[in-house]
């Protein structure tokens, strides 16, 4: 399996501060309640995916425990398009994530198995452990790509609990996501440009 696929898309960049707001601050000094911004880690409450069907940017898989010690890999996304056919809990433009728990190593490796080998366009067979790694690296060779999802509640046998069973159905040609997005969201999301740039070279 090819992991990188998508080193020569164009990438989403990141959006520059607005030049009134640069211009607006001013240095801040070491009793300033805002100092060490710079170094500060931003923590942010995780936005788990929910019902519906949709088109979303991969923007990166990333490896971590968590507050228990438990392993775990994230698959963060950003919905693109909502698809019919089912009622969605996500709206354009929102960013979501997607949380493999290593606590059932069964499920786990599945889960993880199926979605590398679809983002990937290989096969499960093709996954193995160095795959894996190279997928939640700084590399980040996912990061770009389109894919189709969905995914459902259910409720549990055993603890009668809500869970989510979320489905990768494929990698999407950007020009089928070109044909559905708004074009503001895919500037939004992507950068302005970005998805006309992948347009044009799959064209080739």
């Amino acid at each position: 399996m090819n992991l990188n696929f998508n080193k020569n898309k164009p990438q989403p960049q990141p959006l520059a501060a607005p030049a009134r707001i640069q211009q607006a601050v001013q240095p801040a000094t070491a009793s300033s309640i805002f100092a060490g911004v710079e170094q500060a880690r931003v923590m942010t409450g995780s936005n788990y995916v929910r019902d519906g069907r949709y088109f979303a940017l991969v923007n990166r898989v990333k490896e971590g425990k968590n507050r228990n010690n438990v392993g775990f890999v994230a698959i963060e996304m950003t919905i693109l398009v909502i698809l019919p056919g089912m009622d969605a809990m996500h709206r354009e433009g929102e960013e979501v994530s997607h949380l493999l728990s290593s606590n059932k190593p069964v499920y786990f490796l599945s889960d993880l198995k199926k979605f590398i080998a679809v983002a990937g366009n290989g096969t499960v067979d093709e996954v193995t452990l160095d795959i894996c790694k190279q997928v939640s690296s700084d590399d980040n060779p996912m990061g770009g790509t389109l894919i189709e999802f969905e995914a459902k509640t259910i409720v549990t046998k055993e603890k009668k609990q809500d869970f989510t069973v979320v489905t990768y159905r494929r990698t999407v040609p950007a020009i089928e996501v070109a044909e559905k997005v708004r074009a503001e969201i895919a500037d939004q999301v992507m950068g302005k440009g970005v998805l006309e740039a992948l347009v044009a070279k799959e064209a080739q």
